[in-house]
């Protein structure tokens, strides 16, 4: 029954009562005479009654009307400030893989590829001249640690795009392997600590996202303070996977820049895209906590990752 049905429906049932009741006192307690005059009486008040019913009644539908055209302005608003920052991610989301493109392709050029031409015209030259004169060993050894430095190289780089630890020996193996090499990297005090858990490991979706998450917040706790430790701690349960990265940093308002800084927005989208949640909590003299939940069990991500391995 919707609301107008149900103000019509009682109005007819209140009027049906006064009428019945009235009459029935009229005729049990007041004389003839006076009748006609309480007939009007009894119309009047019937109307005023109904009438401050209505308006009490049909005031509250309104109010409830107008909060709740407030309430869909106000998620609509949100939902263009989140399209918007959905737009903002990919733009930035494109031109950082463009970068990232070009950062690789300049680093393989420069590097390992500079390194591996050498040694071949090295190599070469000396097969060329083996009949004339004898092989340089000097050469020879100069030129296979310029290609084992190059293959060092480029397996940094593979290992960067894509860490094979996360399908050799699972999440926590990884992560902890990420927080050794960064700490290793930039001297600074990354300390990792996890629950073990025996069984199977998440689903690879998650098991990317999480790590993808620690590895960036790591990095801008690494980027934006000078405070040790870094902690990070990964708890994987039976139901969820969660992820805590604190620093011990100056911190800064998190409402403020998770739409503005790349790092932050696309940590929570990749959170989202496996059904999890991020949040972030930052005081100026508390430090900076990005804490991570994700369901274990999802089926979602499953499905699209079952669509694209057809």
């Amino acid at each position: 029954m919707g609301p107008a049905l149900a103000v019509a429906v009682a109005y007819l049932g209140a009027g049906a009562l006064w009428i019945a009741a009235s009459e029935w006192l009229l005729a049990a307690v007041i004389p003839d005479g006076q009748a006609v005059a309480l007939q009007i009486t009894k119309g009047i008040g019937f109307v005023v009654v109904t009438s401050v019913a209505l308006y009490l009644v049909l005031g509250r539908m309104m109010r409830e009307l107008q909060d709740g055209a407030k309430a869909q302005a106000s998620m609509a608003s949100r939902l263009r400030e989140r399209a918007a920052q959905q737009r903002l991610l990919a733009q930035r989301l494109m031109q950082a893989e463009e970068d990232t493109r070009r950062a690789v392709a300049k680093d393989l050029h420069d590097g390992p590829l500079q390194a591996l031409t050498l040694s071949f015209m090295r190599l070469d030259a000396a097969s060329r001249n083996a009949d004339a004169e004898p092989i340089d060993a000097e050469d020879v050894a100069s030129a296979m640690a310029a290609i084992k430095e190059a293959s060092d190289e480029i397996r940094g780089v593979v290992r960067a795009l894509h860490p094979p630890l996360l399908a050799e020996l699972g999440l926590s193996a990884a992560v902890e392997r990420q927080c050794r090499e960064m700490s290793s990297r930039t001297g600074r005090d990354i300390r990792f600590d996890s629950e073990v858990v025996r069984g199977s490991g998440p689903h690879p979706d998650i098991a990317i996202a999480a790590f993808r998450i620690v590895q960036e917040a790591v990095a801008n706790a690494v980027k934006h303070t000078s405070a040790d430790p870094i902690l990070v701690r990964l708890e994987p349960r039976s139901s969820e996977i969660e992820v805590d990265v604190t620093d011990q940093g100056p911190g800064f308002n998190a409402d403020a820049q998770i739409g503005v800084g790349l790092g932050l927005l696309s940590m929570r989208e990749r959170a989202e895209s496996v059904g999890g949640v991020l949040t972030v909590r930052s005081t100026p003299a508390g430090g900076t906590q990005v804490h991570v939940r994700i369901p274990v069990q999802n089926a979602a991500v499953a499905a699209r990752s079952a669509g694209r391995s057809n």
